[in-house]
């Protein structure tokens, strides 16, 4: 059969020409296939002699049906470097074009778009996008009401697109794109960016109260604030840019969020220290509540006055409160400290997850029978788990895929898509919950396992995952299943199973090396012919249209069971003469292994359980299976380990732990060179565990999971915490040194006047936390952790700083002068 081949024979040069010969042989038809001489001893022996020559499909591997109908996958890859939702985009738009042509041909096919990976990233997108709009609207608003004035929130205002624009060039420059990770430390930054140019706007604004005009109030006032926003920007970015530098799958995921934050306060210092002077001093005009019209006033003036006259009330309520926090620092320290270590309580209880789970648009099961199961059966079974699934209201569309290209026919999956959120009243866990119930029944025999999400077809997605490893596959099996009892002991893990499958029933040829050698014959010959007459063998190709197509040759399907034709088997030897297949070996019944896995160098076999949802948190679980290991008699040379979320979780802990120690000390560091002290900084960053202790109390109130999304916001506070106490020491120090003011009066006389930048700016970065922490869709819950607990540790570092600070203040001072005055008699002792 191969010789129907085109073969280039070579080529002669004559002259100055070349001519070259080549052999045509290439099958025009499937008669030229039948008619193929294979024997010519007395008589000529043809193809079609022996057997049928058929134009077929290749042997089915796998079924796939859509809502019950036949279908056919195709699964689309994007180029490297473009991008994911433009390629969504004009995939649907060309998809429905062509359904629309299809629509007036009988019989046509339809095509359904199984949006598995794309739209969830596009309407990750759209959702930040919203967040951000939205983040920004609300901003501002905090802005108007406090300053009253629509000069000032314009003037403040420009410094969002100035940083925004400018971030995004800065983006393009480090080559990075626009994804869900630059987007949302875009939409974080929102409350951010703005905290710079509201310190200078509030105090220009300030001075300009006090009546000196606006040239000399932006000059002055903008002065007097210049190393308190530095300070404050580069302790914010002292804490993401080692954020951004992280390493592993953690690190590739927070490489860009780190660091955009950082490009975008960047550039929001340079507008607060640039644009905002220069607009107070030519647009800023001076306040005034004389020339209000009635229609002003009854619109909104009255709600900016009354909000003008609550901050007033608040800065005199302060001041006299601030008076008792200098007399009494003792109680104010111990009540910090009692707050704090109940936040440290309260942290241990929070359930602890690698990422919190989106609420799904789709789910999947993965099944699979018992070994051997031919294709009718599983698709049978397949389609039986299918109808229940459909008898829910909510899913609207399944896709059923039964059998792979490995040929594990007894393998399937089952993909289901719910209805849009708005049209449904279960939430996606509920709806996962009930169908797992409706399934019990075939617990035994699909042993189906449900995840929420487009996993299409990875037991790897459930978030436990324990890999139990060693050289006797008996022993790994046996602990597996010791730890797999356990598991379903304990109600928090969910359909706990192994990734172990039965072998598949086989059928062996054991040789007789003897015999093998005296028939002339080895066993890889017999093997090759044996697989010849089963599975079949390329014996050469067939052209047709421009397409090439293997010529298959094996028994026919009736002829193919070996252990039943065993004895009317030959096999030809070195002399090509005929072996009796049942002389050189013979046959036993056993059953070989479905998959054999290793990971450096061993066998290993997967525990897999999903979590039940609410529960304790995959920190807890992996705790218990830990304790689990320890209790189950383990033979020699069995070991275990934790893979995916388990193990990136402790990855992630970790990298953010180092990542914080780092922060605190470029922070200490940045403080320390901008105050020239080494005690100061100290008392700035007291604040730094009050506001990782409010983020604690935000997350178990809400019942948040504290998860990678919840600790970067966390880890976040330690550099947001410190602007309020910088405000706080900047102008107190300026007060003792421009005005002579003791200690108490000073920090007391600070208080008063930073309260409305505090207030302003806390409000403010709420105000864009908020959309964040509340979330726009049934996908924004993944990222509300951080939202929530950005806004508890504001909260509690604003209201905590502005009694602890005051508190310390007059201690720590008196130690820093004592402790620099310590210094100057050692050198002049020197």
């Amino acid at each position: 059969l191969s010789n129907g081949k085109n073969i280039p024979v070579g080529k002669i040069t004559k002259g100055e020409n070349e001519t070259v010969f080549r052999s045509v042989a290439e099958y025009k038809s499937i008669e030229d296939i039948k008619n193929i001489i294979v024997n010519f001893l007395d008589v000529p022996v043809f193809v079609k002699d022996l057997g049928k020559v058929v134009d077929d499909l290749e042997e089915e591997s796998s079924r796939t049906f859509i809502d019950e109908k036949p279908a056919m996958t195709l699964s689309i890859y994007k180029q490297s470097g473009t991008n994911t939702v433009q390629v969504f985009e004009n995939i649907v738009k060309k998809m429905n074009k062509l359904n629309e042509k299809l629509k007036n041909e009988e019989g046509t096919p339809s095509i359904s778009i199984i949006k598995d990976g794309a739209e969830p990233i596009r309407l990750n997108v759209n959702d930040v996008k919203e967040t951000i709009f939205l983040g920004i609207i609300l901003t501002i608003l905090v802005v108007f009401l406090f300053l009253a004035s629509f000069r000032s929130t314009i003037i403040t205002g420009v410094a969002i697109p100035n940083s925004l624009i400018g971030a995004f060039i800065l983006l393009a420059v480090a080559g990075f794109t626009i994804n869900i990770m630059t987007l949302m430390a875009l939409s974080l930054a929102v409350g951010l960016l703005i905290d710079d140019a509201i310190v200078v706007r509030e105090n220009i604004f300030r001075h300009m109260e006090m009546g000196k005009p606006p040239v000399l109030a932006a000059s002055e006032g903008c002065k007097e604030v210049v190393l308190a926003v530095v300070a404050t920007t580069l302790c914010i970015m002292a804490v993401f840019a080692p954020i951004g530098f992280t390493t592993g799958i953690v690190g590739r995921m927070l490489r860009e969020f780190g660091i955009t934050v950082c490009f975008v306060l960047l550039i929001s210092t340079m507008d607060a220290l640039t644009m905002g002077p220069m607009l107070s001093a030519y647009y800023g005009g001076v306040p005034s509540s004389k020339n209000r019209n009635k229609l002003y006033y009854y619109s909104i003036g009255f709600l900016l006055v009354w909000f003008e006259k609550v901050q007033n009330w608040l800065s005199e309520k302060y001041a006299k409160y601030a008076v008792y926090f200098v007399r009494y620092p003792l109680i104010v320290l111990l009540a910090n400290i009692a707050i704090f270590g109940f936040s440290i309580f309260l942290a241990s209880k929070l359930p602890m997850n690698f990422m919190s789970q989106p609420s799904s648009k789709d789910f999947t099961i993965d099944f699979y029978t018992s070994s051997g199961s031919t294709l009718d059966k599983t698709t049978q079974l397949g389609k039986e788990l299918e109808a229940i699934v459909k008898k829910n209201p909510e899913v609207y569309t399944t896709l059923l895929s039964v059998g792979n290209a490995s040929g594990e026919s007894y393998k399937g999956y089952l993909y289901g898509r719910f209805v849009d959120e708005d049209k449904r009243e279960a939430t996606a866990d509920e709806i996962i919950s009930r169908i797992r119930k409706d399934i019990e029944k075939y617990k035994d025999i699909l042993h189906p396992s449900v995840s929420s999400g487009s996993s299409m077809g990875g037991m790897g997605q459930a978030p436990v995952n324990v890999n139990v490893s060693g050289e006797d596959l008996d022993d790994i099996i046996s602990t597996a299943n010791a730890l797999v009892e356990k598991m379903k002991a304990d109600p928090q893990f969910v359909e706990p199973q192994t990734t172990y499958r039965e072998g598949v029933p086989e059928v062996q040829l054991v040789y007789d090396d003897a015999k093998i050698r005296l028939y002339g014959t080895s066993s890889s010959v017999v093997g090759n012919e044996l697989r010849t007459l089963t599975n079949g063998s390329p014996a050469g190709v067939y052209r047709e249209g421009g397409r090439e197509y293997n010529i298959k040759v094996r028994l026919q399907e009736d002829q193919r069971d070996i252990k039943k034709n065993y004895n009317n088997i030959y096999i030809p030897n070195i002399g090509q003469r005929l072996v009796k297949l049942s002389d050189i070996a013979k046959i036993e019944q056993s059953v070989g292994p479905s998959t054999i896995n290793r990971l450096n160098r061993l066998r290993y076999i997967s525990v897999t359980s999903h979590l039940q949802q609410g529960g304790e948190g995959l920190g807890v679980a992996t705790k218990k299976i830990e304790k689990m290991m320890t209790e189950i008699d383990k033979p020699k040379g069995v070991s275990y380990s934790f893979t995916g979320q388990a193990e990136q979780m402790r990855i992630m802990v970790k990298a953010l732990l180092i990542a914080g120690l780092l922060g605190i000390i470029f922070i200490y560091l940045v403080l320390a060179s901008l105050y020239e002290s080494f005690v100061t900084p100290f008392l700035v960053m007291l604040v730094c565990p009050l506001a990782i202790s409010g983020s604690f109390y935000g997350l178990y109130l809400t019942g948040t999971n504290l998860d990678i999304m919840s600790m970067i916001g966390a880890l976040m506070l330690m550099g947001i915490a410190t602007k309020n106490s910088i405000l706080l020491v900047d102008y107190a120090k300026k007060m003792m040194e421009e005005r002579g003011m003791n200690r108490e009066e000073a920090i007391v006389a600070a208080g008063k006047v930073r309260l409305r930048p505090i207030l302003m700016t806390s409000i403010a970065l709420i105000a864009g936390m908020l959309p964040i922490a509340v979330g726009l869709s049934e996908l924004s819950n993944q990222r509300a952790g951080m939202g929530i607990a950005v806004i508890g540790g504001v909260v509690t570092s604003t209201l905590l700083t502005l009694a602890l600070v005051p508190a310390l203040f007059g201690y720590f001072d008196r130690f820093r002068v004592w402790s620099l005055e310590l210094v100057k008699k050692m050198v002049r002792v020197k």
